[in-house]
């Protein structure tokens, strides 16, 4: 499928249900809380590490460099799936890629919701489509 049709097609469902009787708008937007160490974005796999002053991290493993507040891991362009896998069997900061499934429901965390931030996004998302048909 192109990108343009889902697009296409993305955009018409928002227009039709957008303001649907039954349509809920209470979609969870922020948890604040740490559910586990498998939740734990910074274990996952990455190719892209850089602090926000510019400066390239050379040894994703050196936690005495280590600064969450300040650093972006990410993984840049495609990666092919041979490449993926090695990206698996490596550590990130020490730690291996949490590869089990631990259910998110072991714990009780915060869930917080707004409606008028739900419809806002909404509204955004549909005045981006229509910048990008014209």
């Amino acid at each position: 499928m192109e990108v343009k049709h889902v697009i296409d097609k993305l955009a018409e469902y928002l227009s039709k249900n957008v303001h649907n009787f039954f349509a809920s708008y209470e979609g969870a937007f922020f948890s604040g809380s740490y559910k586990s160490p498998n939740t734990d974005e910074y274990l996952f796999p990455a190719n892209f590490f850089r602090f926000l002053n510019g400066t390239e991290v050379t040894d994703h493993n050196d936690v005495s460099k280590l600064d969450f507040l300040h650093l972006i891991q990410a993984v840049k362009g495609f990666v092919d799936e041979e490449n993926y896998n090695n990206l698996l069997k490596d550590t990130y900061w020490t730690f291996p890629v949490p590869l089990d499934y631990v259910p998110f429901n072991l714990d009780i965390f915060p869930y917080w919701s707004s409606p008028s931030m739900t419809l806002s996004v909404n509204y955004l998302a549909l005045a981006k489509y229509r910048s990008l048909i014209k």
